[in-house]
């Protein structure tokens, strides 16, 4: 596999479109989707091992109970088999940008990172036995995969499509992922309670219910909703999230909510009451007043 395949218009989902086909550049070479667009929705789907990014707007990832908004500063992992639909309905064009690991180069990656010097020389071929799954989560840019992608990014936007440049770049943002999931292994230990696998389970779990309060924060967001996201008892979840947080859903949303409405303000094209609505808040005097003891300073003041 030393080819890649670049992708710049997606293609059209009708009924002449040809799944399998299309399917089939994925399981056999590295695929990068690189696109501007408008509207797109795609129904659900197979996909391999994925990063998903997108730039100067959002997509929405439907997948496992849970409704992904991915965005500037912010990226997407999915498992490879894992089932989904995607959608961008936006006034300006937003770029897709996605990067997707066939799984050959997958388990060559992985053997070279878990095996010994002598293991990779005695047997060059080697894969490992255990399928190496990643936590399938929103993830906020780390540093240094951020420079890899921006990099290679950049360099596709420039019409450079060399093969060999392109894998090392791929090569080092899966190391990159490799890592930042280990961290991830190490801060699952923060669950209370339960063996190593119920820990991870948890984590997993309410760490949906967290992407979907990110996602999804313009919305009423109910307990019983996250209990579904996370397929736990709402109050079980309620109690492992706070543990887990150190702060309820209600107060995660509360936070998310300002944090998305300093954002709006920054525009400055948004009234004070627009921005109530369009980040999830109901009355505007009650958001003002929130606004101001959370930030020191009024919506309007922030604002100009």
């Amino acid at each position: 596999m030393d080819d890649v395949i670049i992708v710049n218009r997606f293609p059209v989902w009708d009924d002449e479109f040809d799944a399998k086909k299309w399917n089939t550049k994925f399981l056999e070479t590295n695929v990068i989707l690189n696109s501007d667009v408008y509207e797109a929705v795609y129904p659900i789907h197979w996909g391999p091992l994925s990063l998903k990014f997108a730039f100067n707007g959002s997509e929405y990832y439907e997948a496992s109970n849970c409704r992904y908004r991915v965005t500037d500063g912010k990226f997407l992992l999915f498992n490879q088999d894992q089932l989904y639909s995607s959608s961008v309905i936006s006034d300006s064009a937003a770029r897709s940008f996605t990067l997707n690991f066939c799984p050959e180069f997958k388990k060559k990656k992985f053997a070279e990172l878990m095996a010994s010097e002598l293991k990779l020389l005695d047997d060059p071929e080697y894969e490992p036995i255990n399928e190496l799954n990643f936590f399938s989560k929103l993830y906020s840019y780390d540093p240094d995969i951020a420079k890899e992608i921006f990099e290679l990014k950049n360099y596709i936007d420039g019409l450079n499509y060399n093969s060999l440049y392109i894998n090392e770049k791929m090569s080092n943002i899966l190391e990159g992922i490799y890592k930042l999931n280990c961290s991830v292994l190490k801060e699952t230990e923060g669950v209370a309670g339960g063996k190593a696998a119920t820990r991870i389970e948890t984590y997993k779990r309410i760490s949906r219910a967290k992407d979907y309060i990110e996602s999804n924060f313009m919305n009423a967001v109910s307990l019983e909703t996250l209990g579904k996201v996370s397929s736990m008892n709402q109050f079980h979840f309620l109690r492992k999230f706070k543990q887990f947080y150190k702060k309820t859903p209600h107060q995660y949303l509360t936070e998310v909510r300002l944090r998305e409405a300093k954002a709006f303000l920054k525009k400055k094209k948004y009234s004070v009451t627009e921005v109530c609505m369009e980040v999830g808040f109901e009355d505007p005097a009650s958001f003002s007043k929130l606004f101001k003891r959370s930030f020191g300073v009024s919506p309007v003041d922030y604002r100009n």
